[in-house]
């Protein structure tokens, strides 16, 4: 089966649209943290929705990828699809293992919930910063495999 290319790199240019939000979120609020509580009040709310939109971009990769191989999203736990992700090569283990904390975080803010906090989600974002790029590539990566029909390397 092929991969939906087309698919895919609309689900890139989501994804750095998420971070670039995630990240000019964060920007403006250090700017106005000390200057205005109803833009620092607008911002938890913009960066909880984007944080929560990231998994639902991370959900939908492993949709598209497993189709390939098989595999139906649907009866199985994120968690395992994003295991499968790594044994079919679509996911790196690094991302994987940086992103899992992740998952905890934005059940509870789906839930309705209002913890964690907007710190402790901020926190976790410039501390994992980089698993955001690391996913950019799995899907580049993917990308280029459904171009050239290569093996799979991440």
């Amino acid at each position: 089966m092929l991969i939906n290319k087309v698919r895919l790199i609309d689900l890139k240019d989501k994804v750095i649209d998420c971070i670039g939000g995630l990240d000019r979120t964060v920007n403006t609020m250090q700017k106005y943290k000390d200057i205005d509580p109803e833009v620092i009040e607008m911002c938890d709310g913009n960066f909880r929705s984007l944080f929560n939109g990231f998994q639902e971009l991370v959900e939908d990769y492993t949709s598209i990828t497993l189709k390939t191989i098989g595999v139906s999203v649907s009866d199985k736990h994120f968690r395992d699809c994003l295991r499968l992700c790594i044994s079919g090569g679509f996911l790196t283990s690094e991302f994987v293992d940086s992103f899992e904390p992740a998952i905890r975080l934005r059940n509870k803010i789906a839930h309705g919930y209002k913890q964690p906090s907007i710190e402790i989600l901020i926190e976790y974002y410039k501390s994992n910063r980089h698993i955001y790029n690391e996913f950019l590539k799995c899907i580049s990566n993917t990308i280029a495999i459904s171009e050239s029909n290569t093996e799979i390397k991440i």
